[in-house]
C-alpha cells in the first residue's frame, strides 16, 4: 500500500486574510505546514487555531464580510469562536450553522454572488 502524506492547502479568504488548512491522511511530522507559514508571515501576521478547537475550510463560507462556519463532525464551537477572534477585528463576523445530511457547509451550499446562495436540501430515511 502506498504511503499517504499530509497536504497543506492555503488560499486568501480576502485580501487581508488568508488560511492554511491542514489534511493529515497519515499522522506524519508537520514540516510542509510549517514551511508555508514560515512563507506566509514574510506577507502578512498569521494566527492560528489551537486545540481543542477545530475548523475545517469546507466548512467556512465567505458572503461579503461574514464567514458562516457550519458545524460539523471537524468543525466546532470551539473553533468558530476562535475564528471570531481572529477575524472581528478585521471588520468581519463569523455566524455559525449546524449541518446535517452533508459533509461539510459547502457540501451543502455555496455562495453565487450578489446575495445568493444555492443550498441542497437533505431529507432523512428515517
Amino acid at each position: 500500500m502506498k504511503k499517504r502524506t499530509l497536504t497543506a492547502i492555503t488560499r486568501a479568504v480576502s485580501p487581508g486574510l488568508a488560511d492554511c488548512e491542514l489534511t493529515h491522511l497519515a499522522r506524519q511530522k508537520i514540516d510542509v505546514a510549517k514551511a508555508i507559514a514560515d512563507a506566509l508571515s514574510d506577507f502578512r501576521p498569521l494566527k492560528f487555531i489551537q486545540p481543542p478547537a477545530t475548523i475545517e475550510g469546507g466548512d467556512v463560507m465567505r458572503v461579503d464580510r461574514t464567514l458562516y462556519a457550519g458545524l460539523s463532525g471537524r468543525t466546532n464551537r470551539e473553533g468558530a469562536s476562535q475564528l471570531r477572534k481572529i477575524v472581528e477585528p478585521h471588520n468581519y463576523r463569523v455566524e455559525t450553522i449546524e449541518t446535517a445530511g452533508c459533509l461539510h457547509l459547502k457540501t451543502g451550499c455555496v455562495y453565487l454572488g450578489h446575495q445568493t446562495i444555492l443550498s441542497l436540501i437533505f431529507e432523512s430515511d428515517d
